[in-house]
Order: structure tokens, then C-alpha cells, then sequence
């Protein structure tokens, strides 16, 4: 009798867990739809009906006719697939999404940057030549990349590799309308002075006020992983709210060098949290998926290398998981 009040008072402390972070990251169906697809339901695993699209989203409390709606406007933008096979439809990140998510993949999923040479990346572009959404588009995307704003048509980052930046040029057909340099420094910027110029053009200051909100919300999670098992479906519900809230964050820090940052720089610990959190609730998540999900081709296929790699992971560590 004991074992089984403990059993009941633990599985509702999870409910309260559970339910304490769903108030506090605001999330839509839209929301939680791209987040369990972009992180869960990669192309690979197969097309997945749409009633287990509705089963999976209700877990946060979201009415079904929302989550239909919020699926066909995610396709209507050319964010999901659709197919009908007789009376059922079913859904899959569409090819261009997934093609033109790696940059976001890396952003999210990433380890922090270590090393850097000194030298700089710099974008300059005449925000009058292109349409108002293709700069937006640009912004964005250098953004992602780790590019921050020095000027209206000036975005600079630290490093050397163009490589990305010429695919982004190229992904958005603005050849020649970009001018991509590199450069270092011709004498060095004394400590304060580089701190201050950084910290305003990538706003650093809020991006770490996020990081320790992150922190005082995830860490019970860890400190309740260490005391009981996590049932399937909370493991479910918490993997995606930690993804959703970690990758807002996230997609506003430029990821600079640890020699550009402040010193105890809340993303270090941030990342950490996150790394360890995605392990530990990644094995009950993917068999409430995999109890959850019907696709085009039955079951749902095992988790690829891609998402075992994730925050620096291995294949080799998880076995278990691939079927």
C-alpha cells in the first residue's frame, strides 16, 4: 500500500511538473506542431497520420479542430506535406524545410564555439535593392548563422568560413548583390571597449537574461530525473517544451567564441543543462512516439545518427534506439 501511494504521489508530482512548465512557455498549436516535427519527426522516420498528430498535440491541452488548422496553415506555407491515401491524411516536413532548416539545425542542436583565429566574416548589402522580404529573409538567416548588426547594411561575425554564407546568398538568389570579406584586425581593441561594441550589437545582455531564465525553469526538471523515473508521455510533453524554449534563446545568441563572451557566460551552463536534460528524456519520449505514431508505412521509424548527434552526442551511445 506504502509503494503504491509513493507510485501515485510521484506520478502527480510530474503532472505538476509537467503542467508548471506548459504555464510558463507560451506555446500555440502551430508552435508545438513545427517543434515536435522539426525535432522528433524528421522525413526519414515517415509521413504521420494526422489523428497522430492530434493525439500527440492534445498532451498540452489543445483542442483537435486547432491543431487541424494549425497543420494546414503550416503546409499552406510550404512548412509541412501533405498526402491523402484513401480516407487519411498524413504529414511530413517538406524536403525544401528540412534542406533550408540546416542552418537552424546546427543553432539549436550545436556546441558552443571554442576556438576562433581573430579574424571576421562581413556581409554588406543595400537593403534598397531587395524586396522588403528577402532582406527580412537575410537578416534572419545571418542571424542564424551568428552575423550581428553593425549597421542598417552591415552585419559581421566572428571567423572564416564563408562557406554558409555563400550558400545562403545563393539559396536566396542574390548573387552580386552581397559582398562577402573577410578580415582582421589591424591593432587590437582594448578589453572593454570589444566587450561593449559586442554586447550591443548582439544584444548579449538579454540573451543571457534568457539563458538563466532557462536555467531556473529546466533545472528542477534534472534534479526530478535523479529522483524518479519520468512516465513516456511527460518525458514526451517536457522534451518539447524544452526544445521550444531552448531554441528561442538560442536562435538569438550568436554563439561567439568563449573569447568574446563574458566571463561565466549563462549559455555555457545553459547548453549543458539542455544537453543533459535531451539524453535523459529522449529514450521514455521515443517510445510514447513510437506507441503514439502511425505513418504512411506503419510504425514509426527509429531515431536516426542525426538526432543521437545532437548537443555533441554519439550513435554508439544509444543502440537501444535504432531499432
Amino acid at each position: 500500500m506504502a509503494k503504491a501511494a509513493t507510485t501515485k504521489a510521484r506520478q502527480v508530482s510530474w503532472e505538476e511538473l509537467s503542467a508548471g512548465l506548459a504555464g510558463q512557455v507560451p506555446f500555440s498549436p502551430k508552435a508545438i506542431i513545427s517543434t515536435v516535427f522539426g525535432d522528433m519527426l524528421s522525413p526519414g522516420r515517415g509521413s504521420v497520420w494526422l489523428s497522430s498528430i492530434v493525439q500527440l498535440v492534445s498532451a498540452f491541452g489543445l483542442e483537435a479542430s486547432h491543431v487541424r488548422t494549425a497543420a494546414l496553415r503550416l503546409v499552406y506555407d510550404g512548412w509541412l506535406d501533405a498526402v491523402r491515401s484513401g480516407k487519411y491524411s498524413y504529414y511530413s516536413l517538406s524536403k525544401e524545410t528540412f534542406e533550408n532548416s540546416r542552418d537552424y539545425f546546427e543553432r539549436v542542436y550545436g556546441e558552443p564555439r571554442s576556438v576562433w583565429d581573430g579574424s571576421w566574416q562581413i556581409v554588406l548589402f543595400e537593403p534598397d535593392n531587395f524586396d522588403k522580404r528577402v532582406v527580412a529573409d537575410l537578416k534572419l538567416r545571418l542571424q542564424w548563422l551568428g552575423f550581428g548588426p553593425f549597421a542598417p547594411n552591415l552585419y559581421a561575425a566572428p571567423g572564416n568560413d564563408p562557406g554558409a554564407c555563400q550558400h545562403l546568398v545563393r539559396e536566396l538568389k542574390i548573387e552580386g548583390k552581397v559582398q562577402i570579406l573577410s578580415a582582421t584586425p589591424a591593432s587590437q581593441m582594448a578589453p572593454a571597449s570589444m566587450q561593449a561594441t559586442i554586447r550591443k550589437a548582439w544584444s548579449l545582455d538579454a540573451v543571457e537574461a534568457g539563458y538563466r531564465d532557462f536555467i531556473a525553469l529546466f533545472g528542477p526538471v534534472q534534479a526530478a530525473l535523479s529522483e524518479g523515473e519520468i512516465p513516456p508521455e511527460t518525458a514526451f510533453q517536457v522534451r518539447t517544451l524544452l526544445v521550444l524554449a531552448y531554441r528561442r534563446i538560442v536562435l538569438q545568441d550568436p554563439k561567439l567564441p568563449l573569447q568574446l563572451l563574458p566571463p561565466s557566460w549563462a549559455g555555457t551552463e545553459a547548453y549543458a543543462l539542455c544537453r543533459a536534460l535531451y539524453f535523459q528524456l529522449l529514450p521514455p519520449s521515443e517510445m510514447f512516439l513510437a506507441e503514439t505514431v502511425q505513418t504512411s508505412e506503419g510504425t514509426l521509424a527509429p531515431v536516426s545518427d542525426e538526432v543521437l548527434r545532437r548537443f555533441g552526442g554519439t550513435p554508439s551511445a544509444a543502440p537501444a534506439l535504432q531499432g
